[in-house]
Parts: structure tokens; C-alpha cells; sequence
């Protein structure tokens, strides 16, 4: 069968992708930017999200965020009295 190879979105096409729906571009014309022959992927993307883009990783973060939110998550938690 031919045709039914999926391709999918780089990092860097995915940041493009939410920053042009935030901007308030259709879902056509964010395939057309992107290349695509049709537009069902840029759609799937946004439904798996709920038009909403997700919260950037950890991974994404500077060292020092990384350690505070260490720091938060390492103290004993208080007791109610």
C-alpha cells in the first residue's frame, strides 16, 4: 500500500504549530506552512492537546528552577494542628 507512511512533526515544526494556532491561524493554513499535504495531522495535534500547547519539560527548565523545585519537593511537609 502506498501512501499510508506517517511523518511526523519535529520539535521545531511542533513549536511553529502552536505558535501560529496561538496567533490565530486556521488549521489549513498552518498545514500549508508546514508542508503538509493535508491537514488531519496538524489537527491531531491540536486535539491530542485540547488546543491547548503542553507545559514545557523539565528538561526544558535552567538548573536552578530544576533545584528549587528539588528543594519544594524535599521539604518534610507540615503537620496541622
Amino acid at each position: 500500500m502506498e501512501g499510508n507512511a506517517r511523518i511526523w512533526f519535529t520539535p521545531k515544526q511542533k513549536a511553529e504549530l502552536w505558535e501560529r494556532w496561538k496567533n490565530g491561524q486556521c488549521v489549513a493554513d498552518i498545514a500549508r506552512a508546514l508542508e503538509r499535504r493535508n491537514k488531519s495531522g496538524v489537527y491531531w495535534v491540536l486535539a491530542l492537546n485540547g488546543g491547548i500547547a503542553p507545559a514545557k519539560s523539565s528538561g526544558d527548565q535552567s538548573p536552578c528552577s530544576r533545584q528549587k523545585m528539588r528543594d519544594r519537593s524535599a521539604r518534610p511537609a507540615r503537620a496541622n494542628s
